[in-house]
């Protein structure tokens, strides 16, 4: 199954799961993009307080204060500048993997 509206994304079904798939251009610069998603001290001014270890195996821990979320998780995929993946899932969650 797959449902696409073009202002928001595309989900698709596969096996009992969902992928949601969200692509947006920004006018930034790709570093400055890159920056936001791995600087810890740029992390907190559009996400939430955490850190981002960047490299495959590495650590991606994001605590959501406000709400009590906690993402600690192991980066699974990265390629510096373009590719950063982790599970946006606590300890003792299922996977939910997001990739940016």
């Amino acid at each position: 199954m797959t449902d696409k509206n073009d202002s928001l994304g595309i989900i698709e079904e596969s096996d009992g799961h969902y992928i949601a798939t969200l692509e947006r251009e920004i006018e930034h610069k790709s570093e400055n993009v890159w920056s936001m998603l791995v600087d810890p001290s740029r992390l907190v001014d559009w996400l939430a307080p955490g850190e981002i270890e960047p490299r495959e195996g590495g650590m991606a821990k994001l605590d959501f204060v406000d709400c009590g979320i906690v993402i600690d998780s192991k980066i699974t995929a990265y390629q510096q500048g373009r590719l950063l993946e982790y599970s946006w899932s606590g300890p003792g969650e299922p996977e939910r993997p997001i990739r940016w």
